[in-house]
């Protein structure tokens, strides 16, 4: 959590002092946009943040929404994110991260319907969360499949929220679930 902010550049950069008590500077580019944060200090005037790991996050490429889609993590090309999204409504569709051809660190892809509600999430190789919603567009279900190694699923487990008002939901089961 940002606590205290210390004066800008010209383009807007600012560094601010976290609840660490460490500074950390955010260049923004010329539409705005947030280029890079990295390490800084309380006499810092340089604009950039330099190449190297006192820079925690690069981003290389964002699509015409202003998505960022291709990142560096440390400055690294060891730890870059690539994130792919929809051309029609622009919601998240796959998040790579590590290599980006074998995604060794992280792998998960995301289902949307029409109306812009998560449908499922899934983590290669580990679980699989599925989301059923209401006519109200309220989270009705919601199941976790774990994927073992060998690729074959567990049992699921379900979170249901029974009724309206309702604080009370099923875990493990479908005890309380209105399907």
């Amino acid at each position: 959590m940002m606590q205290k902010r210390k004066l800008g550049s010209s383009l807007g950069n600012v560094a601010s002092l976290d609840a660490g008590g460490r500074w950390l500077k955010t260049e923004f580019g010329p539409r705005g946009h947030a280029l890079a944060q990295c390490e800084s200090s309380l006499g810092d005037v340089v604009a950039t943040c330099p190449a190297g790991s006192s820079t925690y996050v690069r981003s290389l490429k964002t699509d015409e929404r202003g998505n960022v889609v291709l990142e560096w993590r440390g400055d690294l090309a060891a730890r870059e994110v690539k994130r792919t999204y929809s051309a029609d409504r622009g919601r998240l569709g796959q998040l790579c991260a590590g290599n980006v051809a074998t995604c060794d660190l992280q792998n998960e892809s995301y289902g949307w319907e029409a109306l812009g509600k998560l449908t499922y999430r899934d983590k290669t190789g580990q679980y699989r969360e599925e989301f059923e919603h209401d006519a109200f567009n309220r989270l009705k279900n919601g199941r976790y499949s774990p994927v073992l190694l060998t690729g074959i699923s567990q049992r699921p487990h379900w979170c249901c929220q029974p009724s309206i008002g309702s604080e009370s939901a099923g875990r493990g089961n479908r005890r309380g679930c209105s399907a």
